[in-house]
């Protein structure tokens, strides 16, 4: 964290051919205060985002092989430091959530 924002790197593991999509309204919770996504790193907000790189094959038991893509999101710096925080990909009922994330 800096004070030009909260940098978080992702690692974000599929399917191979399958996507994921961060939407623009993604953003932090924490000591009650919302914090928004101000800029991204590596991918485009909204749109389809098939990871690449190869992870390992589950071929065997599964049949299939596992990729995954490096992203990093900033959001508006934390006015103070938490214990943890929230990200949320909206507010929506089936919006994608992490729940307590440790700073630590």
């Amino acid at each position: 964290m800096d004070t030009c924002g909260t940098t978080i790197s992702f690692r974000y593991y599929t399917e191979k051919d399958l996507w994921f999509s961060i939407a623009h309204d993604s953003y932090l919770t924490a000591n009650g205060k919302k914090y928004k996504l101000i800029a991204t790193d590596s991918i485009t907000l909204g749109e389809n985002i098939t990871p690449q790189t190869k992870a390992y094959s589950v071929r065997v038991k599964y049949g299939l092989d596992i990729n995954y893509c490096d992203f990093t999101l900033t959001f508006e710096p934390f006015e103070s430091v938490p214990e943890s925080f929230d990200f949320k990909a909206d507010d929506g009922e089936e919006a994608f959530v992490i729940r307590n994330i440790s700073v630590e």
